[in-house]
């Protein structure tokens, strides 16, 4: 028991003879220092425990062992405060080292993590702005800092946000201004909100340094507004328009007025490249001027980030002119024809249309268009009968349109020929075969077979007939009548839902048939 106490009490002697003090050096930690830098480094260090009130501050060589000399005195008997500037002398060699911080009784040693010194070029760190947003109007201090050998003299440039080294920069802060890490700039309210950074180089070019991209926003006080036209809205070619803007802030004295896509990507043309920024500008739009659907800008020539847009105008001739007399009044389809009167030179969104009624209604084909004459072509496939023919100021607008003069259209005469193949047990299969070009009938056709006692027909839908084409139709027959060798078979086309007489038309195709050809 004795011994176990006397262990005990010489254990807690020994603890409390522990030495509390301790002394870590937190700068430099890692990073290279640069041997030619214009401005001391802070060795940096904290302290617990009492100890001595003046360190001492070694340069060591990395690796070296303890018996080994410094390889730089810093200082002796500065105070235990936590911080030392360092002004590296240029008797350093570049290399691997530590900073030894001990109290001058050598009683308490505290060492940093190695580092490197090295030449290092010079630079400009400009530190501020730093992504924040500024705003126009406002006064912000550009602020950096510099390394190495260099001007006494710098260039401030606002620039773009991913602007290439070729392009010109948003706006010339300050030329010549001293080197000094500090300037004071209130943004103009001229300045576009986008995204942007702050470039500041010596006078010499020689060292650059950039900020970070930051926005700037307002532009409260410059504006312009359009007031006309506002609405999407239509302009008529040879008419004279005003376009009407506000202005407010400063957007200068003069402006440019374009007109622009719909998309506001393209100057399509340039309205007055310098105007009067008095709220209203006068354009004659020329009679042969490209009709499509734009837009207006109204820029600052002070500024040309600041503009107005108007809304969509779709410019146009309005009126689709006159149509006056047709070259023919009737003709076959695929015949062509001239539509005389006046309208503008170019066809634009206008469409020759011929119609009878509400549901035929067909585009005539253009062959040649000029200010007062128009050839067109009738579309194969249209129903003949009585039609009109008009100009439509737009393709699918039935409202707008020139007027309409009568046209008949007329149905091509038959070269058909008609054939008994089969008659048995009461049915007869009948060939009509054209023995012409291709022939479109809108016409129902109609079968007759007849003899002195009995007559039968049948109506087949409208068909197209390919050029020498064949088609067989098929109808029910009484038995062969008793006493008769042939038969009348006609065929004709009914025109527009109407049966048509023999020959009314000239569609009618008759053949006779007689015993021999079936039965």
């Amino acid at each position: 028991m004795k011994k176990t106490i006397l262990a005990f009490i010489m254990t807690g002697m020994f603890l409390g003879a522990l030495p509390a003090q301790r002394i870590t050096v937190t700068s430099p930690n890692g990073s290279p220092w640069c041997l030619n830098a214009p401005t001391p480094y802070m060795i940096t260090w904290t302290v617990s425990g009492n100890m001595q009130n003046t360190v001492a501050i070694r340069l060591r060589t990395a690796g070296s062992p303890e018996s080994a000399p410094a390889a730089l005195v810093i200082v002796n008997g500065t105070p235990n405060d936590g911080s030392y500037p360092w002004m590296i002398p240029a008797s350093v060699a570049p290399g691997d080292y530590f900073i030894r911080v001990r109290t001058d009784d050598s009683t308490v040693i505290g060492d940093s993590i190695n580092f490197k010194l090295k030449p290092c070029l010079p630079s400009i760190n400009v530190t501020s702005p730093f992504g924040a947003e500024w705003k126009a109007g406002t006064t912000h201090a550009i602020t950096w800092t510099k390394s190495g050998a260099m001007q006494n003299a710098v260039s401030i440039r606002l620039r773009y946000a991913g602007s290439g080294e070729g392009d010109a920069p948003a706006l010339i802060i300050a030329d010549g201004t001293a080197n000094d890490g500090f300037f004071s700039w209130t943004i103009p309210d001229s300045v576009a909100p986008r995204d942007y950074f702050i470039r500041i180089r010596t006078d010499d070019s020689a060292v650059i340094g950039d900020s970070g991209v930051f926005p700037i926003s307002g532009q409260s006080s410059a504006a312009i507004t359009i007031l006309y036209p506002v609405n999407t809205v239509g302009w008529d070619l040879g008419t004279t328009q005003t376009i009407k803007w506000a202005s407010s802030g400063a957007t200068g004295n003069q402006v440019r007025i374009e007109l622009k896509d719909p998309a506001m990507i393209h100057t399509v043309s340039v309205i007055a490249n310098s105007a009067p920024n008095s709220g209203s500008y006068s354009w004659h739009i020329p009679d042969d001027f490209m009709e499509d659907d734009y837009r207006i800008r109204v820029s600052s020539l002070s500024n040309m980030n600041v503009f107005g847009d108007s809304a969509v105008v779709g410019i146009r001739y309005l009126h689709c002119g006159r149509l006056d007399s047709l070259s023919q009044t009737s003709g076959f389809p695929g015949d062509s024809f001239t539509m005389s009167g006046e309208w503008p030179f170019r066809q634009g969104s206008r469409c020759p249309r011929i119609f009878a009624g509400s549901e035929t209604n067909y585009m005539l084909e253009v062959l040649s268009w000029s200010t007062e004459a128009i050839q067109v072509k009738i579309p194969m496939g249209i129903n003949p009968g009585p039609s009109h023919v008009n100009l439509r100021c737009v393709c699918d607008n039935p409202i707008a349109s020139s007027g309409a003069l009568s046209f008949e259209v007329l149905a091509r005469p038959t070269d058909f020929t008609v054939s008994i193949l089969e008659y048995a047990d009461g049915k007869l299969k009948v060939r009509v075969t054209n023995q012409g070009t291709a022939y479109y009938c809108p016409f129902d056709i109609k079968l007759t077979v007849r003899d002195l006692d009995h007559a039968r027909a049948t109506i087949f839908p409208a068909t197209l007939f390919k050029e020498h084409e064949q088609k067989t139709f098929s109808l029910l027959f009484p038995a062969w009548p008793q006493g008769k060798d042939c038969l009348e078979c006609t065929v004709m086309f009914d025109s527009m839902g109407r049966v048509a007489e023999t020959n009314e038309l000239n569609n009618t195709v008759t053949q006779n048939v007689c015993r021999n050809a079936g039965n």
